[in-house]
């Protein structure tokens, strides 16, 4: 009875419900059809898409008269930039939002449906659950190939802080695989931007990778620091991986390892980037046996911190910039690692790290990160007084009786001169240059080698072109050690007996290897980022013909002893 008493009362409010409920339903799916484009479509192979997905995008055009800002393409042409083709890796499988649909040349596939292989360039519609078509555009295919891919997956909101906020550190999940599509790793780190004039001044921008330990990542030596290259300035992808690889194989120490890789960041391609070993102690490349990081640490009893810092003697040649610690180690005589930086940026930029001046430069400490002023002041002393040997007619520091040879290690120092000499190194105005001082030992090391963005066939930021015959351009402390019998007897010996056999090499099978292994990246690369310069594949070529070119020149001079109107710019005297 009650039932049929209140039977009109739920029909009335009831019934409405429902229709409500339809309405509701159908505004949010309409709202989400009129928020919803081709970039939210993705793609995964194997057996499930976290890692692994691949989000259509569109391309990056930089804007007029700028170098560090692009925008997208607004034509709506889309891309699928896939990191391995069918044959490696089977089925790439859709992923649609809703219950959208996609129609690609005029055929309509579902969510979890297979890409059609073998697409160039197509039409494509996304239809709405209603059959409405919301959106049309032209979608083109790539496909990568032989190289292993690096997804970094972010949260939504740390995703648009990546290449914005240079100092973030962003939680992260990083995912490599290798050539055959494998999951070779996959770990919790930070990651951010880093770099200077790359990050500054380019579009396409460079990130760092902090590993929650020691790590291998693709086959390199363990290592918890990485960066990942950009090389929107080398426009042949192969500057950097050309003179790391060399270093290494001439036995320069503690060089970069590196791998080229195919960079995916929450599932939307950013192009192919070089990922390397940074030049670092807390986990990079050096490894040094008497760490005065960790020796700090313990005089201090872990409470470091952050510091506050001093400036002494503002504005002049003998300026300093140190930590306030509370207590210095024992031994405060290494390990140093320093770095030749560009005049007046440490203040204008206010580093955190401490800094020095000399007469002729202004050299930051990269380790330890805080040095005290006890520190400061002893490195800066003894890279003063090698400076002053070094700039001396006769190599002799007047004050003390010591020559440039007790101060500095000439073998890393000639091996370090002669490598920017034979690669061109255009970039002596400052930074990543970099010499270290190891704790009792009384000389100063030349090394690790790295950015060799202006080297080779070019100049980025000039569009100067350099001929393989070109005189490297020396400054600094490389071109005052060039001036001594001795060291350049020891440069012209190192090439003959090392550095020659090594370009040999490098000619032979790791130079053609890599253009090959990077071709189809490269293309994809290209399309990413509209570069107007010609095809990427071309100017890596270019820099295989301009090393095999530039090797005979070195060889004519220094090996055969033919006469050659070049032979200054080789001698450098």
């Amino acid at each position: 009875m009650k039932v049929r008493k209140y039977l009109p009362v739920m029909l009335f409010v009831v019934i409405p419900l429902i229709f409500l409920s339809f309405v509701f339903a159908d505004v949010i799916d309409n709202r989400e059809e009129v928020n919803t484009d081709f970039d939210d479509i993705a793609v995964y192979y194997g057996d499930h898409d976290f890692g692994n997905k691949v989000y259509m995008c569109q391309r990056f055009i930089r804007k007029p008269d700028t170098y560090s800002e692009s925008i997208k393409d607004s034509t709506n042409s889309y891309f699928l930039f896939l990191p391995y083709d069918t044959d490696t890796v089977g089925d790439y499988r859709l992923i649609l939002p809703g219950n959208m649909r996609l129609m690609i040349d005029g055929t309509v596939y579902t969510d979890d449906a297979v890409l059609p292989i073998g697409l160039a360039t197509v039409p494509i519609k996304l239809i709405g659950h209603s059959g409405k078509t919301l959106s049309e555009g032209n979608l083109t295919v790539y496909y990568g190939n032989s190289l292993p891919s690096i997804f970094l997956v972010t949260s939504r909101d740390d995703g648009k802080l990546i290449f914005t906020e240079k100092y973030a550190e962003l939680d992260a999940v990083l995912i490599t695989t290798d050539t055959e599509g494998n999951q070779d790793m996959a770990t919790p780190c930070k990651t951010g931007g880093r770099g200077g004039s790359s990050w500054e001044i380019c579009p396409k921008r460079p990130l760092k990778i902090n590993l929650p330990e020691n790590m291998k990542l693709l086959g390199m030596t363990e290592a918890r620091k990485y960066a990942l290259i950009a090389n929107y300035m080398d426009q042949t992808n192969m500057k950097n991986a050309i003179a790391f690889t060399a270093a290494g194989r001439f036995g320069m120490r503690f060089s970069p390892e590196c791998r080229h890789v195919n960079l995916y960041v929450n599932g939307e391609y950013e192009g192919l980037y070089l990922l390397a070993t940074r030049v670092n102690t807390r986990g990079g490349c050096l490894g040094f046996d008497d760490d005065l990081d960790v020796a700090n640490d313990i005089a201090n009893n872990n409470t470091i911190g952050i510091p506050d810092s001093e400036i002494m003697y503002e504005g002049t040649r003998d300026e300093i910039k140190y930590s306030l610690l509370k207590n210095n180690p024992p031994d405060i005589t290494g390990s140093y690692l320093l770095e030749f930086e560009c005049e007046g940026k440490p203040q204008d930029e206010n580093y955190e790290i401490s800094w020095f001046t000399t007469p002729n430069q202004i050299i930051t400490i990269d380790s330890p990160h805080y040095a005290s002023k006890e520190e400061t002041g002893y490195i800066a002393k003894y890279v003063r007084e090698a400076e002053e040997a070094v700039y001396s007619d006769d190599g002799v520091n007047m004050s003390t009786g010591l020559s440039y040879r007790d101060y500095l290690d000439i073998d890393s120092w000639s091996r370090m001169c002669l490598l920017n000499n034979f690669l061109a190194l255009q970039d002596y105005s400052g930074g990543s240059l970099f010499m270290y001082k190891n704790a009792g030992d009384d000389k100063l090391y030349c090394g690790p080698v790295w950015d060799y963005d202006k080297s080779l066939t070019d100049d980025f930021y000039s569009g100067k072109k350099f001929d393989y015959t070109d005189r490297t351009t020396l400054t600094g402390w490389y071109n005052e050690l060039y001036r001594f019998d001795d060291v350049f007897e020891n440069i012209r010996d190192e090439y003959v007996r090392e550095l020659s056999p090594v370009i040999d090499d490098m000619l032979e099978d790791y130079v053609p290897s890599t253009i090959e292994s990077i071709s189809a990246a490269m293309e994809m690369d290209n399309a990413r980022w509209s570069h107007e310069d010609g095809c990427e594949a071309a100017r890596a070529k270019e820099a295989y013909e301009w090393l095999t070119n530039r090797k005979k020149l070195f060889d004519s001079v220094w090996i055969d002893g033919e006469p050659n109107e070049y032979a200054d710019n080789v001698n450098h005297r």
